[in-house]
């Protein structure tokens, strides 16, 4: 059992199923990303090619050691499509090559504004190793139209 189930387990004591438990912090997560969207959209901080990182926003709800299951479980009942888990053996030598990486896309969109996106990398101890999380990138980016 991970460091996160067992936190979960002392918050929720009373869950039904670790999966409702899990829809549920995906809930709150995307209502905290709602939430810091429009803040950052108040203070213009969100710019064209300019991604502003939220990644203290998705580390409350997925910390560092979580298991990528829980973490997927999470993203989804946020609404994000959560990509693969990439093989051991992927081509290529890009670092985000192992990363599973997942997506709002479009979050939002507007003539004036442009397209928003959300971004969520979750990054493996090493290539092909998804048990534990070692990192979690978070970003919303904003692109022109």
């Amino acid at each position: 059992m991970s460091k996160f189930l067992l936190m979960v387990a002392m918050v929720f004591p009373h869950a039904y199923a670790w999966q409702d438990t899990f829809e549920s912090i995906g809930k709150n997560l995307r209502a905290e990303i709602d939430k810091t969207y429009k803040e950052l959209q108040e203070q213009k901080k969100l710019k064209p090619g300019e991604p502003a990182d939220i990644s203290a926003v998705v580390l409350k709800y997925i910390p560092v050691h979580s298991t990528f299951d829980e973490a997927e479980i999470i993203l989804k009942a946020a609404g994000f499509q959560v990509g693969p888990r990439p093989g051991a053996t992927v081509a290529g030598n890009r670092p985000d090559r192992y990363n599973v990486v997942s997506g709002i896309n479009p979050y939002n969109s507007s003539l004036f504004v442009g397209k928003t996106s959300i971004w969520v990398s979750l990054i493996p101890p090493k290539p092909g190793n998804y048990k534990e999380i070692e990192k979690v990138e978070a970003n919303i980016s904003v692109s022109s139209i």
